[in-house]
């Protein structure tokens, strides 16, 4: 008995460092961002929406930036430099004008497009990515239809998972998220995406939780953690506090996938840049970075940047 004691200590001890250095890594995060400003001389509409999310890609070992947006004509998304936007990619036009939170994860991008009026209908996209200022390539659309908020698509998530793309939806504040996924065949093609789950927020068992609160999340990020699978959500919470949750995803293509909060953390809201507006993470070199966007682009894009100390 003893002996097989010790065999399960020496099993777990693994998880808990790595737990313990992810918590590590995360409080490591500055709580006072880099504000940067990208020069915009293109004509984005800005009525009747806000940015939604930001991302970083890296092509040809520079960074770039991509942010998602909604407006009265259209969503959209815009690709940058670290000084300059370059290019309006118009995804949808009027009912379908509100593109959500975002991801990119390697080159690919899934971004969600809803119609914020009647809320009963949306269309996920998922783009492969090359150089930043060319065309999108349009790889994948998942329709989605139904009642009122649950078929929106408000925010998205994607990573390559055990060889397949696994996708994550959240609907109308994030209320429900459904799981989809697709098989990559040899050149990295898409065969086809299916649904394989989803977990409503406020029923879902929260007892080993470090808090019981599923804030409404304007954007979901997956990342690769050793051998862990974590899901990100960003809010703008309360008062003056934005919101940064981390869950452990299990069992991501099975019917019932396990979410367990194993992290919450507030930052201050800047003047010009909250997590409300859109947010995102990076993890490289063994860190991560927060990023953060201002409310629209006018003649600059406001950007605040989140580094470890």
């Amino acid at each position: 008995m003893i002996f097989v004691f010790f065999q399960l200590i020496l099993l777990l001890t693994p998880l808990i460092n790595e737990q313990d250095d992810l918590i590590k890594k995360l409080d490591a995060i500055s709580i006072t961002p880099e504000q940067i400003s990208i020069d915009n001389k293109l004509k984005i509409e800005k009525k009747g929406g806000h940015l939604q999310g930001i991302q970083t890609y890296r092509y040809n070992d520079e960074t770039y930036l991509y942010a998602s947006g909604s407006s009265s004509q259209y969503g959209y998304l815009v690709s940058a430099s670290e000084t300059s936007v370059k290019r309006l990619h118009v995804l949808r036009k009027k009912p379908l004008k509100h593109a959500g939170g975002f991801q990119i994860s390697n080159n690919w991008l899934a971004v969600g497009i809803e119609d914020n009026e009647l809320r009963n209908v949306s269309e996920v996209h998922v783009y492969q990515l090359k150089d930043p200022f060319d065309e999108l390539i349009l790889k994948a659309v998942i329709d989605r239809k139904g009642d009122w908020e649950r078929a929106t698509a408000g925010a998205v998530a994607i990573i390559e998972w055990e060889n397949r793309l696994l996708m994550l939806v959240g609907d109308w504040s994030n209320r429900n998220v459904d799981f989809y996924h697709a098989s990559l065949d040899h050149d990295r093609t898409i065969l086809d995406f299916q649904k394989s789950g989803e977990i409503e927020m406020a029923t879902y068992d929260k007892k080993d939780w470090v808090d019981d609160v599923p804030w409404p999340y304007q954007n979901i990020n997956l990342v690769k953690y050793g051998e862990q699978l974590l899901l990100f959500g960003f809010s703008s919470g309360e008062g003056d506090a934005n919101v940064l949750d981390v869950y452990e995803l299990e069992d991501p293509f099975s019917k019932s996938p396990l979410l367990t909060k194993i992290y919450s953390r507030t930052f201050p809201k800047t003047k010009s840049t909250r997590f409300g507006w859109g947010a995102g993470i990076q993890y490289e070199n063994n860190k991560f970075t927060l990023y953060s966007c201002g409310e629209n682009i006018l003649k600059q894009m406001e950007v605040a940047r989140y580094s470890s100390h």
